[in-house]
C-alpha cells in the first residue's frame, strides 16, 4: 500500500506544474513573469512546515493542540476537551517531539513532553514545525521533530489595543486582552487571558450495553495568564528583548467511560513561569545572538477513588494519590553566525542547560520522592554553501556531555538540488544520527526509576520535493518528503519481578512514512480564497521481541494512526468570510499486539465552519465571527474511554483600536 500512495502522490504532485501551464491558455497573452524567491543558506536540505499568517489570525482563541491537529502534520493525542495533549511527530513518543519557545525548552524535565493545550495561541507570533532529522538545526534530542514557538516585535508599531471575547458550548467563556505601545526603538506588548469551561457536554457511552448517553461529570476547567514582551532596538542592526510568561491552570478530570466506582475525585494543578532574554547583533559579516531563559514549573495532582467500606463518617479509599512536583530549567544559547559571501556559512552555537525536579508522592499508604538535577552542555558547528544556482549543502555536528559523561558525536548531513532552471523544483535530502536522553522520571522515581538507562539512538532520513509557482494570480506551493527512522534503545515501563512497573531500554522501533502538503491561494475579481492541506502516511513498528511469546513484533504501535490529513479552506468577499476544516484520523490500536478482539478506537473526521464579517474604521475595527465544530455531532474517542465532544457553537467579538 506505501508504493501505491508513493505513486499517486508522486503523480498528483508533478501534474500540478501541467495544470497551472494549461490555464495559461487564456483570450489575454502577457509576457512571462519570473518569480524569484530568496532561500536562506541556513534552511538548506531542511523539511520544515511554517504555520500560515490566516491560521493565526483565524484560531486566537484556541490552544496549540488545536492547530497542530488541523493544520500540520502532527498527530496529536487528546485525553478529552480541555485535557491533556501530547504530541507524536513521525509516528515517534510524545517526549520525542521537543518544543521551544524563544530558543528554551518547555519541555518537562519529568516526562520530557509538553502539555499543548496549555500553549494558548494568543500568545504566540510564530511557529514553524523541523521535520525528523531536520530538527537537529535547531537542537538535539527530537527523534520526532521539534515545534519552534517565538515571540516577535512590530518595530512599525505605535498603538494598538484588541479585546476579545469569546462565547461557547458546555458554559464555555474566554477573554483575551492586549495592549501595544511603541515607536522604532522600542516596543511593549502586553497580553492577558481567561478561560473557564463547566465542560459538561453530552456523550455516547460505547461501554453501556445500552448504549446510554451520559452527561461529562468533575470535567471543568480554567486557565488564565499574562506575557509581557519588551524590545529595544539599540541601533538599527541590534536589539535586546525581554518576555516574561506565567499562567495558571486547574482541571478535574473526568473518570473515562467505563468507570463503575462509588465515588472519583482527580484533579491537576499547573503553575508556570517563563522568562527569556536575548540580544542580536549584526555586525559587517558577523551576526550574534546570545539567548537565556528560565522555566518555573509546579505541578500538583490529586486522586482519590473513594469505596463503600468506610465506618461511620469516614471514608474509605480504593486508591489515594497526592503529588507535588517543583521542576526548575535554565537554558542558555550563544550563536555566532559568519557569512564569508552570499554562498558560504559557518556557524557555532554553545549550549548550556540546568534541570532540577523535586517531586513529593503519596500513593495510598506509601510516600515516595525524588530530587534530581541534570547538567547540559552542547557545542554545535555547521557548514553551509551553495556551489551554484541548483546545488546547495550543508553539515553540521554536536559534541554533548551531559551528566559527566561525553556522548558520541551527533551529525547531519544535508543537500538540496534545483532541479530545473526556471523552475522552482527542489530536491532536498538530510541524515542524521541523534539521542534522546532518558528523561529524570526514566531515571529516578520511585519506585521504577532506572538509573542505569542509556540514550536512546535514533539514525533516520529523509527526500523529498519542494514546489512553487505562480501564474497570473495564482500561488500555489507543496511539498512531499519520504523518511525512515531506526531508535535503537527505546524506552519503555513495563512490568518487573516486584510489584510496580520499572523503566528499561528494551525496544528496536522502525518509523517510516510519507508526509504531503500543499498551499494555494489567489483570487477572482473581489473573492480572495486560500487552500491548505497536510497528509501523512505513518508505519512505526516493534522490531524486537520482549519475550519468546510477544506478539507485538511487527506490530504498529499503540495509538499512532495509518492515515491522517487535514484540509482547510478559507474565502473572502469584501469583509464577509468563511473557513472550513476537515480533519480525518485513521484507527488506532490501543494493545501492542493489534489484535482485532481487543480494543481499537474507529476512523473518524471531523467538519468545522465558521462565518464572520469584519467592520473596519479609521482608528476602530470589529469583527463578528460565529463557528459551528464537529458539525455532524460525530462520537469519537481520540483515547480509549475517554469522551469527546460532539456538535459545539461558539461566538466571537474582537475589537481593535489603532
Amino acid at each position: 500500500i506505501m508504493k501505491k500512495l508513493l505513486q499517486i502522490f508522486l503523480i498528483l504532485f508533478l501534474c500540478q506544474n501541467v495544470i497551472l501551464a494549461q490555464n495559461i491558455n487564456d483570450t489575454i497573452f502577457i509576457e512571462e513573469v519570473t518569480i524569484t524567491k530568496y532561500k536562506t543558506l541556513n534552511k538548506t536540505g531542511l523539511t520544515y512546515t511554517k504555520i500560515d499568517s490566516i491560521i493565526f489570525k483565524n484560531n486566537t482563541e484556541q490552544d496549540l493542540s488545536t492547530v497542530l491537529s488541523a493544520f500540520s502534520p502532527i498527530f496529536i493525542k487528546n485525553y478529552g476537551s480541555g485535557g491533556l495533549t501530547s504530541a507524536s511527530f513521525r509516528g515517534t513518543a510524545a517526549s520525542h517531539t521537543k518544543v521551544f519557545w524563544n530558543d528554551i525548552n518547555i519541555a518537562s524535565p519529568m516526562l520530557g513532553q509538553v502539555d499543548f493545550s496549555l500553549i494558548p495561541m494568543f500568545f504566540i507570533d510564530d511557529i514553524q514545525l523541523f521535520h525528523g532529522s531536520s530538527s537537529l538545526s535547531q537542537n538535539t534530542g527530537a527523534l520526532g521533530g521539534s515545534v519552534n514557538l517565538q515571540n516577535k516585535p512590530d518595530w512599525s508599531n505605535k498603538f494598538s489595543t484588541t479585546i476579545i471575547q469569546q462565547l461557547a458550548s458546555f458554559n464555555t467563556y474566554s477573554t483575551f486582552a492586549s495592549l501595544s505601545v511603541g515607536n522604532k526603538k522600542f516596543q511593549s506588548k502586553t497580553k492577558l487571558f481567561y478561560n473557564y469551561s463547566k465542560n459538561n457536554y453530552k456523550y455516547l457511552n460505547s461501554t453501556d450495553p445500552a448504549q446510554n448517553w451520559e452527561q461529562l461529570q468533575n470535567a471543568d476547567f480554567q486557565k488564565y495568564g499574562f506575557l509581557q514582551e519588551l524590545h529595544f532596538r539599540i541601533k538599527q542592526n541590534s536589539f535586546f528583548s525581554f518576555v516574561l510568561w506565567s499562567q495558571i491552570s486547574r482541571r478535574n478530570i473526568p473518570a473515562i467511560m467505563s468507570y463503575k466506582g462509588i465515588h472519583r475525585d482527580e484533579l491537576q494543578d499547573n503553575k508556570q513561569t517563563r522568562m527569556s532574554l536575548s540580544f542580536n547583533k549584526k555586525f559587517n559579516k558577523i551576526y550574534l545572538k546570545i539567548s537565556s531563559g528560565y522555566s518555573l514549573d509546579k505541578i500538583h495532582y490529586f486522586l482519590a477513588d473513594s469505596t463503600n467500606n468506610g465506618v461511620g463518617n469516614d471514608q474509605a479509599y480504593f486508591i489515594k494519590s497526592n503529588t507535588s512536583a517543583f521542576m526548575h530549567s535554565l537554558n542558555n544559547k550563544a550563536k555566532f553566525d559568519y557569512k564569508y559571501n552570499l554562498k558560504t556559512e559557518f556557524a557555532v552555537s554553545l549550549f548550556y542547560n540546568f534541570y532540577s525536579v523535586n517531586t513529593f508522592d503519596s500513593a495510598s499508604y506509601s510516600m515516595n520522592k525524588y530530587n534530581a538535577n541534570r547538567h547540559e552542555s552542547k557545542i554545535k558547528a555547521s557548514f553551509h554553501k551553495k556551489i551554484n544556482n541548483h546545488f546547495s549543502f550543508f553539515v553540521l555536528a554536536y559534541l554533548n556531555y551531559t551528566d559527566k559523561k561525553l556522548l558520541p558525536i551527533i551529525p547531519s548531513v544535508g543537500l538540496e538540488y534545483k532541479l530545473f532552471k526556471k523552475t522552482d523544483l527542489y530536491l532536498k535530502s538530510n541524515i542524521s544520527r541523534n539521542y534522546h536522553l532518558p528523561t529524570l522520571n526514566d531515571l529516578y522515581w520511585l519506585p521504577g526509576g532506572n538509573p542505569d538507562l542509556v540514550p536512546e539512538i535514533g539514525y533516520s532520513g529523509d527526500i523529498g520535493l519542494d514546489f512553487t509557482k505562480k501564474i497570473k494570480n495564482v500561488q500555489i506551493s507543496s511539498s512531499i518528503s519520504i523518511y525512515a527512522s531506526l531508535i535503537d534503545d527505546w524506552i519503555i515501563w513495563r512490568p518487573s519481578e516486584s510489584v510496580y512497573w520499572t523503566a528499561q531500554n528494551l525496544k528496536k522501533v522502525f518509523a517510516r512514512g510519507i508526509e504531503y502538503s500543499f498551499n494555494l491561494n489567489g483570487n477572482f475579481r473581489k473573492i480572495k480564497y486560500q487552500l491548505i492541506g497536510n497528509y501523512a502516511f505513518t508505519k512505526t513498528t516493534n522490531q524486537s521481541s520482549l519475550s519468546n511469546n510477544d506478539l507485538s513484533l511487527g506490530k504498529q504501535l499503540i495509538y499512532i494512526p495509518l492515515h491522517t490529513f487535514n484540509v482547510f479552506s478559507n474565502i473572502n468577499y469584501k469583509h464577509f468570510y468563511t473557513n472550513s476544516t476537515l480533519s480525518f484520523t485513521d484507527q488506532r490500536f490501543t494493545t501492542s499486539s493489534n489484535l482485532e478482539n481487543r480494543h481499537i478506537l474507529p476512523s473518524y473526521y471531523l467538519i468545522n465552519i465558521s462565518v464572520g464579517k469584519r467592520f473596519n474604521f479609521d482608528k476602530f475595527n470589529f469583527e463578528l465571527k460565529f463557528k459551528v465544530e464537529n458539525i455532524f455531532n460525530k462520537q469519537y474517542q481520540a483515547v480509549l474511554y475517554r469522551a469527546m465532544p460532539g456538535r459545539n457553537y461558539s461566538f466571537v467579538v474582537r475589537f481593535k483600536f489603532l
